[in-house]
């Protein structure tokens, strides 16, 4: 399975999987038989996260589709508590 994008690689993926007791042999026949289904979501979750403006993980989406880096979602969190504390 070929998925363009950013991310780790589909061999630490597997060995992940592997590493955490997923059934390898289930995993394989099940990566064969579900392809293209595998593909086309990974593919329709890339456009997603190019479009609401997410370059990798972890992402933070706040209200609207609002994409954040480390620094804005410090600052959303830090306004949210001083809403509440104002309540």
């Amino acid at each position: 399975m070929d998925i363009p994008g950013y991310g780790v690689g589909q061999e630490k993926m597997i060995e992940a999987t592997r590493n955490a007791g997923v059934d390898a042999a289930r995993l394989d026949s099940d990566m064969i038989a579900h392809a293209d289904d595998i593909a086309k979501l990974i593919k329709r979750n890339l456009n997603i996260a190019e479009a609401i403006g997410l370059q990798g993980t972890p992402g933070f989406l706040v209200g609207a589709y609002q994409a954040l880096n480390e620094q804005g979602f410090i600052r959303v969190v830090a306004d949210a508590r001083l809403r509440q504390k104002a309540k």
